[in-house]
């Protein structure tokens, strides 16, 4: 119950670009959000992405999420230990996250943003540079 009144509200409100959730992330998708994990050393698809639900990438790997334009990207840090900062790397780009760590009192569990201009879109962690991926939105 708790779950799903996250995500409604997570919807509800989150609807501008580079918002970041406090609370407990979701990883429920709809078909206004896609779900990539930030894992410490890898990069997961939990869902909403065109390339399988489950697929992941290591470090030194390049991760790929596609998605249609207007859709939201979650980053979930609710996994991660270590420190970590998405970052938006060259044109065209999007709200680089805020630092999540877990010594923080108050831990950043989650950034979204839209994706509303087709293009591709290449992130890194501000961390651990070689976990890196893009958003391709179509």
């Amino acid at each position: 119950m708790i779950k799903n009144l996250n995500l409604f509200f997570l919807i509800l409100f989150l609807t501008a670009c580079g918002n970041t959730q406090s609370e407990s992330a979701s990883t429920d998708c709809t078909n206004a959000f896609a779900v990539i994990s930030v894992l410490d050393g890898a990069l997961l698809n939990e869902c909403g992405c065109d390339e399988a639900a489950g697929t992941s990438t290591q470090a030194g790997e390049t991760f790929t999420c596609t998605i249609p334009a207007n859709k939201s990207v979650l980053f979930d840090y609710s996994k991660a230990k270590d420190p970590h900062q998405i970052i938006s790397v060259g044109s065209p780009s999007f709200t680089s996250s805020p630092i999540s760590q877990s010594s923080q009192s108050h831990k950043i569990l989650s950034h979204v943003d839209q994706f509303v201009s087709t293009g591709t879109y290449v992130f890194k962690d501000r961390f651990l540079e070689t976990l890196q991926g893009q958003i391709v939105v179509r």
